[in-house]
């Protein structure tokens, strides 16, 4: 009887995959592989065949049976090939009480190969498979100094490796198919990334090119976004994400009556709290801003993250293939991206359909930023300074140092384009430190000037991201050391949007600033969320009231009793007011019945540079007097 190959394994297909295994077990003997799997038995030959089919039942699949056919001549029985063949009933009825020899000599001959323990398991197999050809198997002795020992079952051996090769493979494509899904997608949200969605977008633009399938572009960035991560946390940060894709993915969901995976829109998170949809296959011109729209709703209940109700809003920049001149998907994005700040800009929780206007104000933006980051070297920046004055006898008390731009190309740069950009990205420090050192440097001027006798601070604004730099402290106390000038002369302004999140810290870098005896100013007090339920907390010394206040307080009178409020706030508080945008004699009438402490505004003076500014101070008259006068 022909011994049947392993149905799973065809002998053309034995050597490549042994191979696959040769040179992971180059080093491993023979002798390690049936120390693992235990010594083979050793049967009379003369025995019933029944008593081989009970050890082989118990045997390893790579240790066999060691048949003494005569003294000192022993074959091998190996379970697999063997143990398959006793099972079956014909077999067993022609064999089971004869001699193990006959059954041998039926099944497989005498022919076996030798091979020494330290002979490694590759050498092994290439010896067993170079001999039969046929997928047959030499049985294959192992011996010890010549002694025969054990007995391999070389077809058992090869189809466990081949076994564990698979498992391998399968693990190393599912490792590959996890890879390539990362890749692709989102960690924290699980939705597609930047380099999947801009794939999924060049495919979108070449079918709207090729077969007119026009498709719509929509930009999110969310507002208020870096102040919930600062105030709560980054976990929270990352579960308000989470949260936030989940209630888009079921908003396109409503809106398109599909899923994603169905093919017409796209969900992306492009990175930190930016998000981007793409739906193809427009069924109407009006789709892409109806989206935006109910994307806007879907966002407007508050979100619970960790425990806390938190709201933000998206501000949405749509392009489409019919309002876009490219198929560049990086071009797109530009412009969507364009849009969307057209939104924020407008008052952001809207969205804003692209146009060309501002794919312009895109280059413009783009050049600000450059020529910015050569601004500083390039000498460019001016201090300007605004006197402060006393409310009541309208003498000088100090100024406010503010920053001009003068481009050689672009003229003047307003302050409320250029600070902008600069807190983008990450000018705002460098700024910020140019700004303090020279105004503490002209202070020193003027107090050698003019003497110590008269009152005058300088007043200074500082930035967030300045504020958070390590050396912020160390750079301060250098600069009032190098200029010599007394700490209480100094005033640095910070703003609402400063004290709104990672408060503890803020509070720890202004305490700190306090210790060196300079004072504390919040500006543009009233038009935050956050002061007035924290106010106390931190060390300010000076309140000023925004501009937007007195701007109205003639024609409205609930203005009037909100100013009166805070005056008494900081009356509470042991803090002094400053009031700024006093344009008018009216308003100046209105302030000084509030009991305003300081005053600032044009009425007095605009921003001058420093030689106007010192003949204010040379006159000695005071700025109302001169109004007077006039």
């Amino acid at each position: 009887m022909e011994l049947e190959p392993n149905p799973l394994t065809k002998p053309h297909e034995a050597s490549p995959q042994v191979g696959s295994c040769t040179k992971r077990q180059s080093e491993v003997t023979i002798a390690r592989v049936c120390s693992q799997a235990g010594q083979a038995m050793r049967l009379n030959g003369q025995a019933p065949l029944r008593d081989a089919l009970d050890v082989l039942r118990e045997q390893s699949e790579l240790i066999g049976l060691l048949i003494e056919v005569e003294p000192g001549q022993v074959v091998p029985m190996y379970r697999i090939r063997t143990y398959q063949l006793l099972t079956r009933a014909y077999v067993k009825d022609l064999f089971s009480h004869k001699p193990i020899t006959a059954f041998l000599r039926a099944q497989h001959g005498m022919n076996h190969l030798r091979l020494d323990a330290a002979t490694p398991i590759g050498d092994a197999i290439d010896a067993a498979l170079a001999r039969d050809v046929e997928y047959r198997y030499d049985p294959v002795i192992v011996t010890r100094g010549g002694v025969c020992r054990e007995v391999l079952d070389v077809r058992a051996m090869i189809d466990h490796q081949r076994c564990m090769l698979a498992d391998v493979l399968d693990e190393v494509d599912r490792q590959r198919q996890e890879a390539h899904h990362a890749s692709r997608h989102d960690r924290l949200t699980g939705l597609p990334n930047r380099t999947h969605s801009l794939e999924r977008l060049q495919e979108a633009a070449n079918d709207a090119e090729a077969r007119s399938k026009p498709y719509a572009l929509l930009f999110l960035d969310f507002d208020r976004f870096k102040i919930i991560n600062d105030s709560l946390g980054h976990d929270a940060g990352d579960q308000l994400l989470t949260l936030i894709a989940r209630r888009m993915m079921r908003t396109l969901e409503q809106f398109t009556g599909q899923k994603q995976d169905a093919g017409r829109w796209l969900a992306a998170r492009l990175g930190g709290d930016e998000f981007l949809v793409l739906l193809e296959n427009l069924q109407d011109p009006g789709e892409p801003t109806h989206l935006a729209q109910q994307l806007i709703d879907a966002m407007r209940p508050p979100f619970n993250v960790c425990g806390h109700e938190v709201t933000t809003s998206p501000s949405i920049g749509v392009t489409t293939s019919a309002t876009s001149a490219s198929t560049v998907p990086g071009t797109l994005l530009r412009d969507a991206d364009a849009a969307m700040y057209r939104a924020k800009n407008a008052g952001r929780n809207r969205y804003a359909v692209f146009d060309q206007s501002m794919h312009e104000q895109s280059l413009h933006r783009l050049r600000l930023e450059n020529e910015l980051r050569r601004a500083l070297d390039r000498g460019e920046m001016t201090m300007f300074y605004q006197p402060i004055v006393a409310s009541e006898s309208g003498e000088i008390t100090g100024f406010e140092a503010l920053m001009r731009w003068f481009h050689p190309q672009l003229g003047e740069v307003s302050p409320g384009t250029f600070i902008p950009v600069a807190e983008e990205n990450g000018m705002i420090s460098a700024l910020g430190s140019y700004a303090l050192e020279t105004a503490l440097h002209q202070l020193a001027d003027w107090r050698r000037e003019v003497g110590n006798q008269r009152p005058m601070t300088m007043s200074v604004n500082v930035s967030k991201r300045q504020i958070f730099q390590p050396d912020f402290i160390d750079h301060l106390r250098q600069t009032i050391q190098q200029t010599g000038i007394n700490p209480r002369d100094v005033n640095l302004e910070i703003t609402e949007s400063i004290v709104s999140g990672r408060s503890d810290e803020i509070v720890s870098v202004l305490n700190r600033v306090k210790a060196m005896g300079i004072r504390l100013s919040m500006d543009d007090f009233g038009t935050g969320m956050s002061s007035l339920t924290c106010l106390h907390r931190f060390p300010i010394d000076v309140l000023k009231i925004d501009r937007s206040f007195i701007k109205h307080l003639e024609k409205r009178t609930a203005y009037t009793a909100v100013v009166q409020a805070i005056v008494t706030l900081a009356r509470n508080l042991g803090m002094s007011v400053t009031v700024e945008g006093v344009e008018r004699m009216e308003q100046l009438a209105q302030v000084q019945a509030l009991d305003c402490d300081q005053i600032q505004g044009y009425l007095f003076s605009r921003p001058v540079p420093a030689a106007d500014a010192a003949r204010l101070l040379r006159y000695g008259i005071t700025l109302l007097e001169q109004h007077h006068a006039a």
